[in-house]
């Protein structure tokens, strides 16, 4: 049997940061007692799409799925083991945000079989935290991580965010200590998107937002990957670090085009070749499960161009790069002649670098990886 990743959405946050284009709506009690029941029914019924398949990763993302009782993520996963073949040891992660765990919800976590927790931190400098519309702290940051490992959690991966308004080279440095100190297993580093609808992009636009320019967020990108490195992680792919044995699984899957299947509002599925989306409005997510059909919005198929297409641009995004032997493997012909042209013009411009097995990102392609990318369109 194939391996298939299962990603699970709760699209309920405590307040939407200012950044935030995820779907995702301020908590509602009895709305997230009606999705919950909603979500357990599409749990079920979708198991019939994977029934060849054994889940090898599960992710409970959001939103904030940490808003949910620990009951309720115990209950979910007794649902999955019903209805879904799982295989022995799977990486199963879900998201919190720091402040909205106590040691009972996180002794239901470990009761439920997660093994993996991934914190959304995003800064250890309260008024950047501020900036953004996060509703935590510094000091909360600390307790999450503090109960999660009383409790025998080592799989511990952190989110942060550099570019953020107001920032300043040292105010990043001193966010990249404090992190060091709290020991995770796992970081991820992504420099800030502004994206159409957010209040961040809106207040950018009205010129109310200062922030870092080029060169500096260039500069914070570059003294995060040097200074996680020195602290013993590796860099697997453009925005994410671990140490030894703690990369990402469930990530991974993805950059690798490994099928997965989503559950619930606006999530996504890719299995046997066919991408599709469900709802993204509440109304017709119930809706369609009220009548018994999956809450599928649409579809489209992976055809071999798309498909060589996304392998490609996913798969330069990891340090290991591109493999000679699996792209020819997967498309029948060999990468440097049907890519030669492209892949030449980046090793030429410094943005490649050819091994003997793989063609890869350099240093510099890393912040210019859009411009090969478009050449693998």
């Amino acid at each position: 049997m194939k391996n298939i990743g299962l990603y699970i959405h709760i699209p309920f946050c405590e307040s939407k940061c200012f950044y935030c284009d995820f779907t995702s709506i301020p908590t509602n009690n009895s709305l997230v007692e009606k999705y919950f029941d909603y979500l357990l029914k599409e749990l079920s019924m979708a198991s019939l799409k994977v029934k060849d398949y054994v889940v090898d990763t599960i992710f409970i993302g959001g939103g904030t799925p940490s808003i949910l009782d620990g009951i309720k993520i115990e209950v979910l996963f007794e649902n999955i083991r019903k209805k879904y073949a799982l295989s022995n040891n799977p990486e199963v992660t879900i998201e919190v945000n720091p402040g909205t765990l106590d040691t009972d919800k996180t002794e239901s976590y470990k009761r439920a079989g997660i093994n993996r927790i991934s914190i959304g931190i995003q800064s250890m400098n309260n008024n950047s935290l501020l900036s953004i519309g996060r509703i935590h702290n510094k000091q909360q940051v600390i307790e999450t991580i503090k109960i999660c490992k009383d409790l025998g959690f080592h799989n511990i991966s952190g989110d942060l965010i550099f570019g953020l308004p107001n920032e300043r080279i040292e105010d990043f440095k001193s966010t990249l200590q404090e992190i060091i100190k709290l020991n995770l297993s796992h970081i991820s580093m992504y420099g800030l998107i502004l994206e159409k609808g957010t209040k961040m992009y809106s207040w950018y636009k009205k010129g109310l937002l200062h922030l870092p320019d080029e060169s500096e967020e260039r500069e914070m990108y570059h003294l995060g990957i040097d200074y996680l490195e020195e602290h013993g992680y590796l860099q697997y792919e453009i925005s994410n670090f671990a140490k030894k044995g703690f990369k990402s699984k469930h990530n991974i899957g993805y950059w690798e085009l490994k099928p997965y299947i989503g559950i619930g509002l606006a999530s996504h599925s890719n299995i046997d070749s066919i991408r599709y989306w469900n709802e993204k409005n509440f109304k017709e997510y119930f809706r369609k499960l009220d009548v018994n059909l999956l809450p599928i919005e649409g579809s489209e198929l992976i055809d071999k161009t798309l498909k060589e297409s996304e392998y490609l641009i996913l798969g330069i995004r990891m340090n290991k790069g591109i493999s000679k032997i699996d792209y020819k493997d997967k498309f029948g012909v060999e990468l440097m002649g049907k890519h030669k042209e492209a892949i030449t013009k980046h090793i030429d411009n410094g943005l490649l670098s050819d091994t003997l097995d793989n063609i890869q990102l350099t240093r510099r392609g890393m912040d210019l990886s859009n411009l090969v990318e478009i050449d693998f369109l």
